[in-house]
């Protein structure tokens, strides 16, 4: 965990600061070598001839690359004995529900074993036969190969220039890849390295203006300005990433976002300002050394990154011990004062009876190291492990969508404009 954490720090505070993309990016499985290797098989056409390794379609007919010229596609690595299995063909189905009337094709490869067992066959029923969607068999694992998938279900978008636009995503950001390649025209995926090189160097300009403008006056020196702060349908209208700790209710309906109160006073040193900036939370215990260290240090450093449109708060939870009385653990002065000594630069507050872990999960206490992060009004956008992928694109869009921290920034911009800045 460590050392994704501290990549994903690393890498969000470049992020964060340079101009961001209106879209979403999908989030990337996996690391390392092979990591390596899909990443470098992106933006480049798709290998035609990987189409032949499949056979025995079930539904749709088999395809080639002349089946999905101008046409953008969602390939699935299907195993229908894994527990994963069922979630995988519901993505599948919805993706090719949402976006048939853009052309969508989705692939459904199946695992070269279990191709005829009855799971398989009663598996099969749930996908409603359209011209849009194809069941195969993968039969001697040829087509994995190709495509280098590790474990199913694993997801590859393909743009409609033929090139292999997203390879290996997770199963939260398919929706977000097949909205991207949908909404582009043909021209627009053939010129797509040109934009992405376009747009790297209006961001290399803008990180050069915004360092231009901070080294004449100090952001951190920006004293509170008032704005009115947004209402619920600003927030409503954000089209906010999925939150990984966030289940479906019965009968497929969205739960209601969870929203947070931090209280008022308990804050070492003193209560933060969270108005118009998003907030971080993480829980630590100081009998626990995964949730302080190194964490309390990159968070300081996210802190420092990002101060003007983030807070962060490190949360002390309850010590995972019991006295010599045999009494519930109480939050002990040594504790807060075992923080006082780090002397970190964002601020830390004793949560003894666990209400802000409930407000967050829902479902009272979490195993520590988590946390989550709230927009600025206080919801829960995310909730789950620091190092979970999700992690960094929530953040970003905090950043970058939330509209108490626009409305926040306009007010800081008049300030500066004002002021000469």
């Amino acid at each position: 965990m460590h050392r994704t954490l501290r990549l994903a720090l690393v890498a969000c505070v470049g992020t964060v600061f340079a101009a961001s993309s209106a879209i979403a990016q999908p989030v990337r499985e996996g690391e390392g070598s092979r990591r390596e290797q899909l990443n470098s098989r992106e933006l480049k056409p798709f290998a035609s001839d990987a189409w032949s390794t499949l056979s025995d379609a079930k539904i749709g007919k088999l395809i080639n690359g002349n089946d999905i010229a101008g046409k953008p596609v969602l390939i699935v690595t299907w195993t229908s004995w894994l527990p994963t299995g069922d979630r995988a063909l519901n993505v599948a189905k919805k993706a090719a529900e949402t976006y048939a009337k853009d052309g969508l094709i989705v692939v459904v490869a199946h695992h070269p074993e279990g191709w005829n067992d009855p799971k398989a066959q009663g598996s099969t029923i749930k996908l409603a036969a359209g011209a849009n969607l194809v069941l195969a068999h993968d039969a001697k694992g040829e087509f994995r190969k190709a495509i280098q998938s590790d474990q199913d279900p694993d997801f590859y978008i393909i743009d409609r220039a033929g090139q292999l636009r997203f390879a290996d995503i997770t199963t939260e950001s398919v929706d977000e890849a097949c909205r991207i390649v949908s909404a582009e025209t043909l021209d627009q995926a053939s010129n797509i390295n040109k934009q992405l090189a376009a747009d790297a160097t209006k961001r290399a300009q803008d990180a050069a203006k915004t360092s231009a403008i901070r080294d004449s006056v100090s952001l951190v020196q920006i004293p509170e300005q008032s704005f009115a702060e947004p209402n619920a349908a600003a927030y409503d209208a954000v089209r906010w990433p999925k939150n990984p700790d966030e289940k479906e209710e019965t009968g497929g309906a969205k739960p209601a976002p969870r929203k947070v109160a931090l209280p008022e006073v308990g804050y070492l040193p003193s209560k933060p300002n969270t108005k118009g900036r998003g907030i971080v939370v993480y829980f630590w215990s100081p009998n626990i050394r995964e949730t302080y260290d190194p964490v309390m240090t990159q968070m300081d450093q996210l802190q420092r990154k990002l101060g003007r449109d983030v807070v962060v708060v490190g949360i002390l939870s309850p010590i995972t011990m019991r006295n010599s009385s045999g009494e519930p653990p109480k939050l002990k002065d040594d504790a807060l004062a075992f923080a006082r000594g780090r002397n970190l630069q964002h601020a830390v507050l004793a949560d003894p009876a666990s209400n802000i872990s409930k407000q967050v999960s829902g479902e009272g206490e979490r195993i520590i190291p988590f946390g989550a992060i709230m927009s600025s009004d206080g919801t829960v956008r995310f909730a789950g492990p620091l190092d979970h992928p999700a992690f960094l694109g929530v953040l970003d869009a905090i950043v970058r969508d939330d509209p108490g921290v626009k409305a926040r920034r306009d007010a800081e911009t008049k300030y500066l404009k004002a002021n000469g800045g």
